[in-house]
């Protein structure tokens, strides 16, 4: 009986050229699945683009929407400002904040902006203080100066509304003479200052009265900043559990904490509270808390009874930044999902073309097993060609979809200023290294699919019976 030699291990190098040949003769069919894996990977990358260029110009954002907030402080004082009067008062140095909105009122073209120590396209300037208001239904305060030598009445005279909105972010600025009507509104109210006027609003005079604060958590800069503006204060007293400050006395555990004090100050980043209402107000001259929680009144246990418990930020603020959560949390999942659902479908797209593959080539797979091909080199064939595809794919979607949002965030910041600001801000804030190994995931992400979308078809092939493979018609 004659022996049967070993078959013939075709080398790698084999089975590449001969799945380039096939990729080649069905080129349409690669062009599509390429294209699939191309779009796939292209959103994949546009996703964590997106988020780097969103840490990188996080500063530019937080100074748009401080603006937007601004504004619609603006609007809910004076309505729409078209068609409007509005006078402009730079008291010292303008921030970005106010240069920025300046330009936005601009933009949406009241009848006349009357400026004081200002200069700037679209405002009229103005040289004295006085009667600066005049026909305005708005006059705004800016700049970094603590007081005005002119009075509200100077300020103000002739003004359609009398309101003024100060952009001062002190504790107050100063300005000579007696209000009177004048409504004069501040556009931010959650400063360390601003917290310090809510407790001298609560308990009047601080030097009269003793204080207790308890910290639940991680102190906010803001929150340290007030405890330094109360030792400022110099109340009769100020005892503190879980804080390490001079002129802080310390105390070691909750219960009693409020003992002797006039108010009781909660701060720090802790949601709740096991110690009850009664033993942290136990022996208060004054059943009051003040609470810097910005989300909801902290969680205390117990009955509150007849504590009167408050907020330094008010509630539309705590809406406002429940609002942002809630709508940060739904855009990640909605992310997540797209994404998810976007490599499936490249991955069914891979798939089905390498099964569309392998029922066309049921003869040659045939004839190659006749030939002496082993079922681990036909299997070779199908990894391989869908290697190819998905690397080639995922190279053009990772540059596609890095360029995509880079351009677009460009020419988002670019938009009512110059496109060369956008440019420049996009790619000199960017962190290529992250970007580059983002680019090398995307890369990576999209091969691995694509092969793993092939071994089924593969393993399909390899099994295939060469006789049954040549009597196929397909």
């Amino acid at each position: 009986m004659e022996r049967i030699e070993s078959q013939v291990h075709l080398p790698m190098a084999t089975a590449f050229q001969i799945s380039l040949q096939g990729i080649r003769i069905r080129l349409g069919r690669a062009l599509v699945t390429l294209s699939g894996v191309v779009l796939g990977i292209a959103f994949f990358m546009s996703v964590l683009t997106g988020n780097l260029i969103k840490q990188a110009t996080d500063k530019e954002e937080q100074l748009r929407q401080t603006v937007k907030m601004m504004d619609t402080i603006v609007k809910s004082e004076v309505g729409s400002v078209k068609d409007k009067t509005l006078a402009v008062a730079a008291l010292g140095k303008v921030s970005a904040e106010e240069h920025e909105l300046l330009k936005e009122l601009i933009s949406q073209k009241p009848r006349a902006i009357n400026g004081y120590g200002i200069q700037m396209t679209g405002i009229t300037p103005v040289n004295q203080l006085a009667g600066i208001g005049d026909k305005a239904s708005l006059l705004l305060l800016m700049g970094d100066e603590k007081s005005c030598s002119t009075s509200y009445a100077e300020l103000t005279t002739g003004m359609e509304q009398l309101v003024i909105i100060d952009s001062y972010k002190g504790k107050e600025r100063v300005i000579q003479g007696d209000p009177g009507e004048v409504q004069h509104d501040y556009f931010s109210d959650q400063s360390a200052d601003r917290m310090l006027d809510t407790v001298n609003t609560t308990v009047d005079s601080l030097e009269e009265h003793a204080l207790a604060v308890v910290a639940l958590g991680q102190l906010s800069d803001e929150e340290q900043k007030l405890l330094k503006l109360l030792v400022d204060e110099k109340p009769r007293a100020i005892t503190g559990f879980n804080i390490q400050m001079d002129g802080i006395t310390p105390v070691s555990e909750l219960a009693g904490v409020g003992k002797d004090a006039s108010l009781l100050l909660i701060l720090g980043d802790g949601e709740n509270s096991s110690t009850t209402y009664a033993d942290l107000t136990k022996g208060m001259t004054q059943l009051q808390i003040l609470d810097s929680y910005k989300w909801h009144l902290r969680q205390i246990a117990g009955d509150s009874g007849a504590v009167k418990q408050n907020q330094f930020f008010g509630d539309a603020f705590i809406k406002q930044q429940k609002e942002l959560v809630k709508a940060t949390e739904r855009e990640k999942a909605r992310t997540v999902w797209i994404l998810v659902v976007s490599l499936l479908v490249t991955v069914i797209g891979i798939t089905n073309a390498l099964l569309m593959s392998v029922t066309e080539r049921f003869k040659e797979i045939g004839t190659m097993k006749c030939l002496g091909a082993l079922s681990s080199f036909i299997r070779q064939l199908f990894l391989i060609e869908s290697a190819l595809i998905g690397g080639v794919g995922s190279f053009l979607g990772a540059i596609l979809g890095a360029l995509i949002p880079i351009l677009a965030y460009a020419i988002g910041f670019g938009w009512g200023k110059s496109w060369g600001y956008g440019f420049s801000l996009v790619f000199g804030s960017l962190n290529y290294p992250l970007l580059g190994l983002a680019m090398l995931v995307g890369l990576v992400v999209g091969t691995l699919l694509s092969i793993l979308a092939a071994i089924y078809p593969a393993q399909m092939a390899a099994k295939m019976v060469p006789a049954n493979a040549l009597r196929s018609n397909v």
